[in-house]
């Protein structure tokens, strides 16, 4: 009983802002969010965390980047609208 109690936990995806958003471009998996230190935060292929790199490859990345280009685009679509079209729709 105790030889079974020391087997390997699997890891498990954290839950995240972007959790269940992204996917692998190349094995269509969730992305997981994973934190290597205080400083590298990201999401990573949730087939190649669990299983290594002869299922998918490394896919990846960082929290930063994507919280930039996500506040990019909006900001983008904000300036295309006129106040006359927010206006009318409220």
């Amino acid at each position: 009983m105790q030889g079974r109690k020391r087997q390997q936990a699997k890891p498990k995806a954290k839950k995240h802002l972007f959790t269940n958003y992204l996917f692998c471009a190349d094995c269509g998996k969730a992305l997981w969010y994973v934190r290597y230190v205080h400083y590298r935060k990201g999401f990573v292929c949730g087939n190649y965390y669990k299983h290594g790199k002869h299922v998918c490859s490394q896919q990846s990345v960082k929290e930063r980047e994507l919280k930039s280009v996500i506040l990019d685009d909006i900001r983008n679509m904000a300036e295309t609208l006129s106040e006359k079209e927010v206006m009318g729709r409220l």
